[in-house]
């Protein structure tokens, strides 16, 4: 491994740290089984060590270049004390068909690049944040855990239709962001804690379903942006005029 700057890279008796500026990072070494928390930020990276004795993990975080080739990826199922996980990694092909995220029962938080995720994922029913990358038309998600507050899509390209969310009553915050073949956002009404909408660069959107039936009283933070095919327009700039003193932030483009 060839020795990164000590400011980009920081050990200390149970937490590890690896900035992006570390621009010569290429592989991680084998890591003490006492970590709690790992955040590596790195696109130069293309290896990672052996995992499978990190079961000590509360938090990890791994963003890397394409291709990380890693040994022992499945073995996070296996981690039972593990709280937030980020995988923004280019995954292997038989990753997600290795491990099943409901058995993280102390899971709060995940986010993932899907892919190439072909098959349903499977989450645990205490999440509480969940975002995506990269969905596929050909993911399917099982039954949204009913606790959710927050859900993300990013740039998921060739998703059309969003997976079902009429099970997502608790939901508070639902961003949508650079879903360029997205036509119809569904089911919306259901939400009705929602306090934050973000809809941004999804260029071939053409209808938000329930927008108008939302429950005003929670709404705090709306902003849909760059939406040009939206049919509704005019109506949701009426809506938006309509109940401005309800918001705390409120952007229409």
């Amino acid at each position: 491994m060839t020795k990164p700057s000590p400011s980009f890279f920081t050990y200390k008796e149970d937490q590890l740290s690896v900035k992006d500026e570390c621009q010569y990072l290429r592989e991680l070494p084998e890591l003490p089984s006492s970590l709690v928390e790992m955040y590596v930020n790195c696109r130069t990276l293309n290896r990672v060590a052996d995992i499978s004795r990190l079961e000590n993990l509360e938090h990890l975080r791994l963003v890397g270049g394409n291709k990380v080739a890693t040994s022992n990826l499945d073995a996070i199922e296996k981690f039972s004390k593990l709280e937030t996980l980020g995988l923004h990694l280019d995954l292997p092909d038989d990753f997600f068909m290795q491990i099943n995220f409901s058995r993280l029962t102390k899971l709060r938080t995940l986010s993932l690049f899907c892919q190439n995720l072909k098959d349903t994922l499977q989450l645990p029913a205490g999440l509480s944040a969940l975002d995506l990358w990269h969905v596929s038309p050909q993911t399917q998600l099982c039954l949204l855990p009913r606790n959710l507050c927050s859900l993300g899509f990013y740039q998921c390209e060739l998703l059309v239709k969003l997976p079902d969310l009429s099970g997502c009553t608790n939901l508070r915050q639902l961003v949508v962001h650079d879903c360029k073949m997205l036509k119809e956002i569904s089911g919306v009404v259901n939400f009705t804690q929602l306090e934050t909408l973000e809809i941004d660069k999804c260029i071939s959107l053409e209808k938000i379903e329930g927008l108008f039936e939302l429950h005003v009283q929670s709404l705090k933070h709306i902003r849909i942006s760059n939406c040009k095919a939206i049919e509704d327009i005019t109506d949701i700039q009426s809506f938006s005029r309509c109940l401005k003193y309800h918001f705390e932030y409120m952007v229409f483009l």
